[in-house]
């Protein structure tokens, strides 16, 4: 559901407004940016602010930034520390920032269930200091929404009160993509809200219904043991598998270029974690190929690399996907995909993106096809708004996208499989793993927000991806019982909101805490070094810790699949030093060649192909 947002002009902290703007203005003969960059000023003058005598608050530049910038676009971490810090004067800026603005949250529905307790605390914190909240998502579940709005309305009626206003009918607004079919209205209670919502919804259903199909899945079969003695060749036959699945989606949809005899496909194959990628991908460069037809390029792709070169990935990726609906053959026009070709004779050019959730959410990449572990029905309708992204006309007569018939760990025979990420819990376990079971032919037969955006009744948790996660998300945001969640905004337990009791009970990110660090290329390996320390004692004054990291090389000799996109650090951070002619190469390494890493007791693998992974 896609939001329109209309932005006020008026600081709601220094109480200043400026002259109304007519939306013709902005709409008219200029564009929207020109409009922006007309009236917004770059270069703030602090001293300006002097009079409101912040202080300390805004010694730091990022504090100034993120409170005076008329607009700021930033993860949610920088702003969530208004209604998560339990120590300190961290909440301080954050909190006048939320206090002056109002608050777009992009895809919330993306947090794992585990944060959504700290987002409901911010939608509380947002509507006490009186701020509007836009969720953008096409897959927001009700039980969220109303969750959400409950938090929300709490809030509002603190920030009425202190205003000597009388108890608020909260204005809500729903939009999508179609014509007149917004929806807008007070609403002053859940009940309200809910019955809005869902005539929305229902609509929004029948033209989902209506539309082409251009996301088929089906189940892709799984017939393999995992045992420890027998690990390398799991992962030898999962690899198999998948090569295997790539070609016959590539014979089903790829791109030919008009007097050539090239055919090239981009394909998605989605991977839950981080280790399981690794092994992979080493397990296909050392596949052999059948057909000498058939050339597979392969890049990996995760949150776990250094810092400079996830950005060059991205940025080649963000070019190559920028695909071209009335002339789809422009691909072959990129650098990295002609360099790809030349190397090798083969007629059928395969480009594998082998990458985690990463790539599902925030990234507008445009895939010819996709195959994905599951781990859930969200995940799986996000990673399928990958295919064909640019290319609103192709319809999907032939499968377009494989689902595996079971994730890895449901394989090496763990009981709670579809988890981190996922929904199933000890809580909520499901009887059976197999997709076959747990997604419908209709859901199969068209991958849409369908799933997601409608709740079933009754609900069967135990037996259908999508009826799990409503159950989890009804259970957690929108519980006719006090729960951890509610209890931070029901009137009755009001104590909650003086104290850190639930903040400690369910903080934001929390799992393993992680550490900075700097990896500097010498002639030989990488210094490495504890980006903390460096922050405090520069890197003259800083320990090496170069034991911690291991560098492993990977041997590229295969005929039929080679590695791409790949490059070194060295030769980005020398190209950074093209922009920046007055710094050093290693005060740049202190600033991009880094990377957040775990605690592991043995340490980590290193490699610029396959990023970094846990010395087991």
């Amino acid at each position: 559901m896609a939001l329109i947002i209309r932005i006020e002009a008026e600081n709601k902290l220094t109480g200043e407004k400026t002259t109304d703007i007519d939306n013709s203005a902005i709409w008219g003969s200029e564009s929207a940016e020109d409009f922006i960059e007309e009236i917004v000023d770059a270069d703030i003058d602090y001293s300006q602010y002097q009079e409101l005598n912040l202080g300390t608050v805004i010694e730091n530049p990022k504090a100034r930034d993120l409170l005076f910038a008329p607009i700021v676009t930033c993860t949610v971490d920088h702003i969530i520390q208004a209604s998560e810090c339990k120590r300190g004067g961290g909440y301080i800026a954050p909190m006048l920032r939320l206090l002056s603005s109002d608050l777009i949250l992009d895809e919330p529905d993306d947090f794992d269930q585990s944060d959504l307790p700290a987002l409901n605390r911010l939608v509380h914190l947002a509507g006490m200091l009186g701020s509007r909240i836009l969720l953008s998502s096409a897959t927001l579940p009700p039980d969220l929404l109303e969750g959400l709005f409950k938090s929300y309305q709490s809030g509002r009626i603190i920030y009425n009160q202190n205003h000597g206003k009388k108890r608020p009918a909260v204005v809500c607004a729903w939009f999508d993509e179609q014509e007149k079919s917004s929806l807008k209205t007070t609403c002053a209670d859940h009940a309200e809200f809910t019955k809005t919502h869902q005539k929305f919804i229902t609509k929004r259903a029948k033209y989902l219904q209506q539309q082409i199909i251009r996301r088929r899945a089906e189940i892709l079969p799984l017939a393999l043991t995992y045992t420890r003695e027998d690990h390398t060749q799991f992962f030898s036959g999962l690899a198999k598998e998948l090569v295997k699945s790539s070609i016959s989606l590539h014979d089903k949809h790829h791109v030919k270029k008009e007097k050539q005899d090239k055919k090239i496909s981009v394909g998605l194959i989605r991977i839950a974690n981080i280790q399981n990628i690794v092994e992979i991908a080493q397990a296909m460069n050392a596949l052999e190929l059948a057909d000498d037809n058939y050339h597979i390029h392969l890049t990996c792709y995760h949150a776990k690399q250094l810092l400079v070169l996830r950005n060059a990935l991205e940025t080649k990726l963000d070019r190559v996907l920028k695909r071209n609906a009335k002339n789809p053959e422009l691909i072959f026009n990129h650098l990295e995909i002609k360099d790809a070709l030349a190397k090798s004779p083969a007629v059928n050019h395969i480009f594998i993106v082998l990458a985690t959730p990463v790539a599902e959410v925030g990234r507008d990449h445009d895939y010819d096809w996709a195959i994905v572990e599951p781990s859930s029905m969200r995940s799986i309708i996000q990673l399928a708004g990958r295919i064909w992204r640019h290319r609103p006309d192709k319809v999907a007569d032939k499968t377009n996208l494989l689902i595996l018939q079971h994730n890895i760990r449901h394989l090496k025979k763990e009981n709670i499989v579809f988890t981190k990420p996922g929904f199933e819990s000890s809580e909520f376990p499901l009887e059976t793993h197999d997709m076959n079971d747990l997604m419908t032919k209709e859901q199969l037969n068209q991958i849409d927000a369908l799933p997601r955006i409608i709740k079933p009744q009754p609900l069967t948790p135990e037996n259908k991806l999508s009826d799990l996660e409503h159950a989890v998300m009804q259970d957690l945001m929108n519980n006719e019982s006090l729960n951890f969640v509610n209890a931070y905004w029901d009137e009755n337990t009001t104590a909650n909101m003086a104290h850190t009791h639930l903040q400690i009970l369910s903080p934001f990110r929390a799992g393993n805490a992680q550490e900075e660090w700097i990896l500097i290329p010498n002639d030989k390996d990488f210094d490495v070094y504890a980006a903390e320390q460096v922050k405090k004692q520069k890197l003259s004054g800083s320990t090496k810790h170069s034991k911690l990291i291991n560098r492993k090389e990977i041997v590229f000799n295969n005929d039929n699949i080679s590695p791409w996109l790949l490059t070194d650090t060295a030769t980005e951070l020398n190209l950074l030093k093209t922009k920046y002619t007055d710094k050093s190469t290693q005060y740049l390494a202190t600033l991009f060649s880094k990377v957040a890493l775990e605690d592991n007791t043995h340490g980590w693998h290193f490699n610029e192909w396959l990023g970094f992974w846990r010395n087991k």
